[in-house]
């Protein structure tokens, strides 16, 4: 009983917490009681009744992972790590007993594809549906959004549509909300509205609407950036679990076994540079992070996972009839990196400093020059998947007056359409670069 009880105060007071905040939360409760395996921190661990002692969440994943579909789409391929195993667990627990369940997190951290892949799993008698909220969201337009998803059943009782016994509402974006003239959101006080007493009124005749077998289960991104605070009174009904940005160790996993199963088939001396590969990315992505920080002229400076995802995306168009040798792939992820983060920046001096960081990672993990690999006359490589005939590849053009041809080519047949309007381009050099 007493490690239950521990179990849910790690769950509930220091499920709130950010990652810096869980060391502090650890080391209070190691200092209250001894009970816990000395290695990770407690967040590490959950309690496996049957033997009625901790265990690590770590065992509840599969060692190695491989995509179960061939040739699936790269956004859709999910890699277990620890946190997608814990806070599954957690939510599904969560909202087997009614809870209302808000998960909190950066941009990128996975709070989206966690919960589409819970809502896949529902029982046949529960419904969802999803919204997803902006700054330009009312209540009304929520209040009808909600309610065409029941059905009347007595004059002001609504219940799941189907004879579903629940319809799980899934919120995103819930702070998206503008707040009014009195610091409030009004489709987040409806939904509090509803919390509070199971329905809302009708607007026309001003009766009470009783809304039966719905519950709420919402993610946000952290206040910032256009997204709002939103009121403790709401806050108050979630159970609320924070969703941390996986640590390296996580990150290089999940990294690591995406590039291992693209680059199965392809030379060892390439596989070998999965691993490199995924080291210079994360540290890279820290260096970034770090360095080039958000100001009134570089707003847009805002990094986060998705990021390195993108890199990996571009790496994952690689074709092994084109790209087998370690040149070719380094070369690649070389200008993935500069198309994912060089492309975001605005003056001379920052793209100087991002290739300086580039060529120091190149030079430690792949014993290679940025310079002598990466650039072909002190240009930098271009990659298309439209110039080779019969066979979409992903390869660097090797010709620039080919793909200047072929895009003049494509504007005149632009331009030859009566409805479109004509656009009079000169195509010099870094007009086809952009392009």
């Amino acid at each position: 009983m007493e490690k239950l009880f521990v179990y849910c105060l790690i769950w509930s007071v220091g499920a709130t917490v950010e990652e810096r905040s869980r060391k502090d939360i650890d080391y209070i409760l190691r200092d209250i009681e001894s009970i816990f395996p000395h290695q990770n921190t407690i967040y590490e661990h959950y309690l496996n009744v049957e033997k009625r002692d901790w265990a690590a969440w770590e065992d509840r994943i599969p060692v190695s992972y491989k995509p179960q579909e061939k040739g699936l789409e790269f956004h859709l391929i999910s890699v277990p790590t620890v946190d997608t195993a814990r806070n599954k667990y957690l939510v599904n627990s969560l909202m087997k007993h009614g809870s209302q369940v808000l998960l909190v997190g950066h941009t990128g951290v996975g709070k989206t594809a966690l919960i589409d892949s819970i809502l896949l799993g529902l029982d046949i008698s529960i419904s969802s549906f999803n919204i997803s909220l902006s700054a330009g969201t009312t209540s009304e337009g929520t209040q009808a959004l909600i309610e065409s998803n029941f059905e009347r059943r007595t004059k002001s009782k609504y219940n799941p549509k189907n004879a579903k016994k629940k319809s799980i509402c899934f919120v995103d974006d819930l702070n998206m909300p503008r707040k009014d003239t009195y610091g409030s959101q009004p489709p987040l006080e409806l939904i509090r509205q509803w919390m509070d007493y199971n329905g809302w009124y009708n607007r026309e005749k001003l009766t009470m609407n009783t809304i039966i077998g719905l519950q709420f289960l919402c993610a946000m991104g952290k206040p910032g950036g256009g997204r709002a605070e939103i009121s403790q009174r709401l806050m108050s009904k979630f159970h609320v679990i924070n969703y941390t940005i996986p640590d390296d160790s996580q990150m290089k996993r999940i990294y690591e076994s995406i590039a291992a199963y693209k680059l199965q088939g392809f030379e060892e001396e390439v596989k070998n540079l999965v691993e490199p590969m995924v080291i210079s990315t994360i540290n890279l992505f820290a260096i970034i992070s770090e360095k080039f920080l958000p100001t009134p002229a570089k707003s847009h400076y805002v990094f986060n996972m998705r990021d390195i995802s993108k890199v990996f995306q571009g790496m994952y168009r690689a074709d092994k009839g084109f790209h087998d040798t370690k040149e070719q792939i380094v070369q690649l992820w070389a200008h993935e990196v500069l198309r994912v983060f060089e492309d975001r920046m605005v003056n001379v001096d920052d793209h100087k400093e991002l290739r300086e960081y580039i060529d120091e990672q190149m030079e430690t993990h792949f014993q290679m020059s940025f310079e002598e690999f990466c650039l072909k006359d002190g240009e930098d490589a271009i990659y298309v998947d439209f110039l080779n005939e019969g066979k979409r590849v992903y390869e660097e053009v090797q010709d620039f007056e080919k793909l200047r041809n072929y895009l003049v080519d494509q504007l005149e047949k632009y331009n030859e359409d009566p409805k479109l309007m004509k656009m009079d381009l000169v195509l010099f050099k870094d007009a086809v670069y952009h392009i």
